[in-house]
């Protein structure tokens, strides 16, 4: 009996330590919370110190071998014991404190709370839309008249502002016209022009602004005339020529180059070896003598095929050491020789396997000449000739004039020496050969002289010359004058002759 109330106390003792540990766990916030953040850390209760026996005997086994942790399921008793006698004779176990120290290791330290990361949330303010930018000024600079070039000049804008254009004849927004220049075509005038520029600062919405509009005018200073410019050239001369609208700066013009006065610009309008450039300028040399009529364009940026321009026409003459020539050509049907003769004595004849052969022909038959210019690059220029303008130093032989040539018939053997005067009064001399007559038969009409090939005159279109043929004779030419000779006379010949002059 005594041992169980000894054992009872002690237990009592320990469960009133335990509930004490919790109460102060509870009061300073140590709960479940220190439970899931701290590791667990089992809480050790204060030992029981037994209370040494007074009398002898042996010690109780059981009494010795109490737990001292108290059981935390026993309730403490809050009665005193029923037996006073039951009570130690001896000092009483000591009661253990109300709030009793609790070592430093065996309490767990409550972890301090962790800080919930911070969520950004949506601003509730929207943010303003960019401003307009702030509109400057446009005006149209320059001369507002045709082949004239405008500018869009702008002011008052704010700094680091960017510009888009779009240029407006009358009403028609032109197509393309989107830089700050605009060039005037001939079609332009009499028409009203304006810019509008679209400006653009950083970070700012766009601003449109149109300018205050011109008038254009037909340029009355234009170097474009309305007739035909003439231009003349020798050939193997190196030209440059300025063709253009305008003198001096040519602004935005371009320049093209057409056969007609509506193009399109075509290169091969100009002869071999002449070009005009972008600029207006023609430039080159020719080596060809010719007369050429070519149309020169003004290109604009709204007209890129090219607005009515000059009308031109070069002419392009022989070179500077041209010398006196003559053509010389058989009157024979069946005979095509022909003749090139210079005026420093060079015969050419007009076949390559015999080009040194002399000028020849025959009695009864006739040659056709004619005088002019030559020069090194084989270009001619046939002279205007008059009545007397050959003569021969044979005097049976008879000349004829028949525009553009001189027909000339042989009734002689041997050889004679033909001249020829040119308008300016120079004068070119050759040999001709004239061969028997291998069967001569007297006609009892007047024969036909034959014209030479590449003449004018009747009886053309036979093949002939290749060089110098300007000319041909008549049909009835200086034979038909000479069997008028051997058959009539003087007299009858004189009749004949007023009648064909007639």
């Amino acid at each position: 009996m005594h041992l169980s109330c000894r054992s009872a106390v002690r237990v009592s003792a320990a469960a009133g330590t335990v509930v004490a540990m919790i109460a102060m766990s509870s009061a300073f916030g140590v709960g479940a919370a220190v439970a899931d953040e701290a590791p667990a850390t089992s809480t050790t209760s204060p030992s029981v110190t037994p209370t040494p026996r007074s009398g002898p005997g042996p010690v109780d086994a059981t009494e010795a071998a109490a737990d001292p942790t108290p059981t935390p399921t026993v309730e403490p008793s809050a009665e005193p014991s029923a037996d006073p006698s039951d009570a130690p004779p001896t000092t009483a176990a000591p009661t253990p404190s109300a709030d009793p120290a609790v070592p430093a290791d065996s309490v767990p330290t409550p972890a301090a709370a962790s800080t919930p990361p911070t969520v950004p949330t949506a601003d509730a303010t929207p943010a303003a839309a960019p401003a307009a930018t702030a509109a400057g000024t446009v005006a149209v600079s320059g001369t507002a008249t045709t082949w004239h070039t405008l500018r869009a000049v702008t002011d008052g804008w704010p700094t680091g502002t960017t510009f888009t254009y779009q240029w407006t004849l009358g009403t028609q927004v032109v197509d393309g016209a989107t830089g700050d220049s605009y060039v005037l075509g001939a079609s332009e005038a009499g028409n009203d022009l304006t810019v509008a520029v679209t400006g653009t600062a950083p970070d700012e919405d766009p601003t449109t602004v149109t300018s205050a509009s011109v008038r254009v005018e037909t340029n009355d200073g234009s170097t474009f005339t309305t007739g035909v410019r003439e231009l003349d050239a020798a050939a193997g001369d190196t030209i440059s020529i300025p063709i253009q609208a305008l003198t001096g700066d040519q602004g935005g013009l371009q320049y093209g180059v057409s056969r007609t006065a509506e193009g399109p610009v075509d290169v091969g309008a100009l002869p071999v070896g002449l070009t005009l450039s972008s600029t207006g300028v023609l430039s080159g040399s020719s080596t060809t003598a010719r007369v050429v009529d070519f149309w020169v364009l003004a290109r604009t940026t709204q007209q890129p095929d090219g607005a009515a321009g000059q009308h031109v026409q070069l002419r392009i003459g022989l070179a500077a050491d041209a010398q006196m020539s003559a053509g010389v050509s058989s009157n024979d049907l069946d005979d095509t020789s022909a003749w090139t003769v210079f005026a420093d004595g060079t015969i050419l004849f007009n076949r390559r396997t015999d080009p040194t052969r002399p000028i020849t022909s025959m009695v009864g038959a006739g040659i056709t000449v004619n005088a002019g210019l030559s020069d090194r690059y084989g270009n001619t220029e046939p002279y205007a000739v008059v009545d007397n303008d050959w003569t021969s130093s044979v005097a049976s032989d008879v000349l004829g004039k028949y525009d553009p040539g001189t027909g000339v018939g042989f009734f002689e053997p041997g050889d004679r020496v033909l001249t020829g005067r040119a308008v300016d009064g120079r004068t070119i001399s050759f040999t001709v050969h004239v061969a028997p007559a291998e069967a001569a038969v007297a006609p009892t009409t007047p024969a036909e002289v034959p014209v030479a090939a590449g003449s004018d005159g009747p009886g053309a279109g036979a093949s002939g010359p290749t060089q110098l043929a300007f000319t041909g004779a008549d049909e009835t030419g200086p034979i038909a004058w000479a069997l008028g000779l051997l058959a009539a006379g003087a007299a009858l010949l004189t009749a004949r002759l007023g009648r064909r002059r007639a």
